[in-house]
């Protein structure tokens, strides 16, 4: 027979060495499969959690996103936890302008009525929403930006965040490494 065919070995019974065979060869089928399997999770990882947007800001997706986008990074990320309304919507058009001040931080969108257990992590409420954190640490903490009381203030308020985040990664020390703010470990 071919190799990596699937056909079953005959095994006279008390035959100890055929039935180690067979074991073996279960053993490498399993492997191959779950290293297949552990690709294909691997791709659909890196599609689903995040969203590149034209204007610089991503759009994570989830928990699982946001785990795996911003604590896992070392870049320092500035993100805008949003719930769906006015002020939220304010402040997404805020960070595209943002993003285009501060090359150096990435730039992020989290909607936490599909992360809810960043919204509930980092103390943020539908009817608090929406709130903007810089993650500067390897830690799980990070570091809120104040933002205007009034949708029509918080659009406008883009250079006012950029040198917010400009003094808190002046504050930290954050170093620059191949044009990104690195968080401190």
């Amino acid at each position: 027979p071919r190799s990596g065919q699937n056909r079953p070995m005959a095994v006279a019974v008390g035959d100890a060495d055929a039935s180690g065979r067979r074991a073996a060869w279960h053993r490498r089928r399993g492997a191959r499969l779950g290293l297949l399997a552990t690709a294909v999770l691997a791709v659909a990882a890196c599609a689903l959690p995040c969203a590149a947007r034209a204007d610089g800001v991503m759009t994570i997706a989830g928990d699982d996103g946001f785990e795996d986008t911003v604590l896992a990074d070392r870049a320092v990320w500035l993100i805008g936890m949003v719930a769906g309304n006015e002020r939220s919507a304010a402040l997404e058009s805020a960070l595209t302008a943002v993003a285009d001040e501060l090359p150096g931080v990435a730039v992020g969108i989290v909607d936490i009525r599909t992360a809810k257990a960043v919204g509930s992590e980092f103390g943020v409420r539908k009817r608090k929403a929406p709130k903007l954190f810089a993650f500067l640490t390897r830690s799980r903490s990070a570091a809120e930006v104040a933002l205007a009381e009034e949708a029509a203030d918080v659009e406008g308020s883009a250079g006012a965040i950029a040198a917010a985040v400009r003094e808190l990664l002046a504050q930290e020390g954050n170093e620059v490494v191949n044009g990104a703010y690195q968080k401190i470990t």
